[in-house]
């Protein structure tokens, strides 16, 4: 469809001074093979999920595709490589069922189709692997005397190879800052008064640990106060707008 329209003035060669006109086509792009896998957003670790494989030809005749998947990290349960034989154009679906990892990970899946004298189709897609368990923080503590040696058993918690050991020595006994400010900085709830309680302790942790001026943008981020209030103070004001506007 076309629109055009024009308006002008009387002048000597009769030719529009403005003019002004829109169109609109569809096109359609294929490619002579295609492949697309339907994949969900995220999985947890130990999915087990049905993954289905559209494979389209648009050449006539008999012809004979050769389909392979592949996801590193993961286990593909059953052949990675199937064939397929098409005895004209159209569409036809495949499926694998994959098992995901049992720790958080990143997985991406590949999907190839292959056929003689055509280009080779590919769909690729990057997934996280992501724990839907809530963090769990266990502490021991111990008072050690000059020239004792202590030693212990720490029985992990969670999953393995998704644990993290940190320790602290200290003359005073522990605050345990570094928990207590992680889960004040991950709270999941954005209301006025969760936020509110969570930016205010963090007005004073210059008066209790040193924190640098200088250095990396990470390193700023992890110990500067005013990076770790910021964004929140930022959301106050936010909400607090929300507020007076309603």
């Amino acid at each position: 469809m076309v629109l055009a329209a024009s308006s002008s003035n009387e002048v000597m060669d009769n030719r529009p001074q403005r003019a002004y006109g829109t169109a609109e086509t569809s096109v359609r792009v294929t490619s002579d093979l295609m492949v697309f896998a339907t994949l969900p957003r995220i999985l947890s670790p130990g999915d087990e999920i049905e993954v289905p494989v559209y494979v389209n030809t648009f050449q006539e005749g008999k012809r004979n595709v050769k389909v392979n998947f592949s996801v590193p990290g993961a286990t593909v349960q059953g052949a990675a490589a199937q064939d397929i034989a098409f005895t004209a154009s159209g569409e036809k679906i495949i499926r694998y069922k994959v098992k995901a990892p049992n720790n958080p990970a990143s997985l991406q899946f590949t999907v190839t189709a292959e056929s003689p004298g055509l280009k080779t189709a590919r769909h690729v897609v990057d997934m996280e692997v992501r724990s839907t368990a809530i963090p769990v923080t266990r502490s021991v503590h111990k008072l050690i005397a000059p020239g004792e040696t202590w030693k212990g058993n720490l029985a992990y918690p969670g999953k393995d190879g998704s644990n993290i050991l940190t320790a602290s020595f200290s003359r005073l006994p522990p605050l345990n800052l570094e928990a207590r400010l992680g889960f004040l900085i991950q709270y999941p709830h954005g209301c006025v008064e969760q936020t509110t309680s969570g930016v205010f302790p963090q007005l004073y942790l210059d008066k209790v640990v040193s924190t640098p001026r200088r250095g990396t943008l990470q390193c700023q981020r992890r110990n500067r106060p005013s990076a770790w209030y910021a964004d929140s103070v930022g959301r106050l004001f936010l909400l607090a707008g929300r507020i007076f506007r309603s």
